[in-house]
């Protein structure tokens, strides 16, 4: 499959500058793209950092999503979607507000996705996407490594 993951580009508050949107990236798009197996092609798309490209075609769209950017995470979600390109949202919002969420995605990952990824994968690769990913609870940082999970 070819994966797109999407960090929406984030509202700005009268206090804030552009900096904002380029001092602490999200690792949590790094991490999904490190623990995806080889087979799968995937590329991240910052809208931070720069324009993205809404006129792929990915077989998979994964969004993350935090009050920040969640109305932009959804219109980005909509228009996948109106295009017949399943789409999973991931993130803080996403856990905390999974029912809204589940309105623009065809899967929400509640908590962290590191222990549900695959299961994500391998369904969307079936085409029998689940409405809802639970996380069993925190992950375990010493069963990762910098190659992905061991056994």
């Amino acid at each position: 499959m070819k994966i797109k993951l999407i960090s929406p580009r984030m509202t700005l508050r009268p206090m804030d500058s552009e900096f904002k949107r380029r001092m602490s990236p999200s690792l949590a798009l790094l991490v999904l793209a490190a623990l995806t197996p080889p087979e799968h092609e995937v590329y991240i798309e910052d809208e931070n950092a720069g324009s993205i490209n809404l006129n792929d075609r990915p077989d998979l769209v994964g969004l993350t999503c935090s009050v920040d950017n969640l109305q932009r995470a959804y219109a980005i979600a909509d228009h996948y979607r109106a295009r017949g390109i399943p789409v999973v949202i991931c993130g803080t919002h996403a856990s905390a507000s999974p029912e809204e969420a589940g309105r623009h995605a065809d899967a929400v990952c509640v908590g962290e996705a590191e222990e549900v990824w695959e299961f994500i994968l391998a369904d969307a690769e079936m085409g029998n996407l689940m409405k809802t990913y639970r996380s069993p609870g925190p992950i375990k940082l010493a069963g990762y490594t910098s190659s992905g999970r061991d056994g």
